[in-house]
């Protein structure tokens, strides 16, 4: 009668666990669900072992369904391990050294399991115990056999403290603690049975393990149709998260980094390594400007040289409360808004630079020089403006037509930006006329830097077509050392400066200096 019960017990389980792979394979979308089927596959090929065993009577039959166990048993705590780990958000992948520290001694307790009758390391002996109905499999253990358990029992144990250290975080939420208590709980029960194996409870041979593996896989169960635990309610969320083109990060209220998705891994540790549970600070550490400015709520900015490209991004912040209202972390969004960035500085260039010349126009260089005569009064120090006006440019527009001048507006935009330096801003006003900017500079050193401009423009070529125009240039210079007192005055001084130029036989340069 016991045999009987027992066995529907397993074969009602062996068929539950082989849904249950199935379902886990075609349903979820969850990163570690390939870790989850192939767990509770190896559960399933582990207990349809145990349950062929029990139904043989001879000791090489049940020798052989021992075997067949350890397609799956060896396997069943590290995949439960790995499962933990991603659930917890501990890891995002298995790299290679986490897959040796799981799988070497597992793999290897295969190998010996298989080859056991040559070496007799993991089973020192095996015979039949009891009689009658219910004859079982009696094993002495070999070394090797306390090396796997050993193994098993760190799994199982890191697996349960994982999941408790997640319960006591969780806060007050009654459905993460009792969903938490429950993966605790199915952690648990393999562990116990593990347990009650080593000590030989009861010496009567059963295989505690896979005795309560039913009770475990049943609360595994409840878990997933309950509490999502395959993650099926929150697909679109990780599609989204995992998907999106832009850089995101879960960090809590420490700046530490909780989650992370692949955008975010490109582009702040391309050759760092993992993210995960490392403060954000040395996560981006080769940036410390940057680390300082995540703590901003507000939408903010910055560039950053992303394989050789520089490229703009814009961090944006949304809070993450739990159901209590409670700050529990903070949504990083970085996008990178390079296209947009390249699109307003178009815009402002077509707003401030004169298409032609490639100069400030009148606008810009307006709003640049009262800011400098305001700095410059502040700072009591002086600063400079030159009026030029380009001779007879009339006559080049009437001769050669209005694409020689052009070239001559764009010619004069070369030298202006080749002749001063960076510091000074040239404008175009209009026309053919300019306006130069020279802060820091005083009358005579303007003067000079005029008469250097004049004469290379004198000296200036302009090739067009098939022959070469020449032009000169009439300027006035203007200098504020505390007065006049407005930027008006001053351009209309360097105006009359000019218009004094031009009456005295152009391609000249007049200071008015009071």
């Amino acid at each position: 009668m016991l045999r009987t019960a027992i066995t529907l017990y397993l074969f009602s389980t062996v068929l539950a666990t082989a849904f249950f792979t199935s379902y886990v394979l075609v349903t979820s979308r969850a990163r570690y669900r390939k870790y989850l089927s192939a767990m509770v596959f190896s559960l399933c090929l582990y207990l349809f072992g145990y349950l062929m065993e029990l139904q043989s009577t001879d000791l090489d039959r049940m020798y052989f369904w021992n075997q067949v166990q350890y397609f799956g048993l060896p396997f069943y705590p590290s995949l439960w391990l790995a499962v933990v780990l991603f659930y917890a958000r501990r890891i995002k992948t298995l790299g290679r050294p986490l897959l040796a520290v799981l799988f070497f001694v597992p793999a290897f307790t295969f190998l010996l399991r298989l080859t056991n009758p040559l070496h007799h390391l993991y089973y020192r002996s095996i015979h039949i115990s009891g009689s009658g109905e219910f004859p079982l499999l009696h094993l002495q253990k070999g070394p090797w056999y306390y090396v796997q358990s050993l193994h098993a029992l760190v799994c199982m144990l890191a697996a349960c403290w994982i999941l408790y250290r997640l319960f006591m975080q969780s806060g007050n939420s009654p459905t993460d603690r009792l969903r938490l208590l429950l993966h605790l709980n199915a952690s648990l029960l393999p562990f116990l049975g593990l347990g009650l194996i080593l000590v030989d409870f009861g010496g009567n041979g059963l295989d505690y393990g896979a005795l309560l593996a039913p009770v475990s896989l049943s609360i595994m169960i409840y878990t997933v149709f309950r509490f999502d635990f395959l993650e099926l309610l929150s697909l679109a969320r990780e599609s989204i998260f995992e998907n999106s083109r832009d850089a995101m990060l879960v960090l809590d209220n420490d700046l530490r980094i909780l989650d992370h998705n692949k955008e975010a891994e490109a582009l702040l540790s391309p050759d760092q390594g993992a993210l995960l549970n490392r403060p954000l600070q040395d996560a981006i550490r080769t940036r410390p400007d940057l680390a300082s400015r995540f703590t901003e709520d507000s939408p903010w900015s910055f560039l950053l040289d992303n394989q050789g490209l520089d490229k703009w991004y814009e961090v944006t912040t949304s809070p993450l409360k739990n159901h209590m209202g409670r700050s529990v972390g903070i949504l990083k969004n970085i996008r990178d808004v390079t296209d947009r960035k390249k699109l307003e500085q178009e815009l402002q260039k077509l707003a401030t630079i004169d298409g032609l010349s490639g100069l400030y126009n009148r606008r810009r260089f307006m709003e640049v020089a009262q800011m400098e005569f305001l700095r410059t009064k502040r700072s009591q120090k002086a600063f400079s403006i030159l009026m030029v006006d380009l001779d007879h440019f009339k006559r080049i527009n009437d001769t050669y037509g209005h694409g020689a001048g052009d070239e001559v507006i764009r010619a004069m935009g070369r030298l202006l930006r080749n002749t001063f330096r960076k510091t000074d801003s040239c404008g175009r006003l209009g026309g053919e006329e300019f306006a130069v900017l020279l802060p820091d500079t005083g009358s005579a050193d303007a003067f000079h830097v005029a008469e250097i401009f004049r004469k290379e423009t004198a000296r200036t070529l302009i090739p067009y077509g098939d022959r070469t125009l020449a032009v000169t240039a009439s300027i006035g210079v203007a200098t504020f050392s505390g007065s006049p007192q407005d930027l008006d005055n001053l351009l209309q001084q360097a105006d009359e400066a000019l218009y004094t130029s031009k009456v005295q036989g152009r391609n000249k340069t007049t200071g008015a200096f009071r």
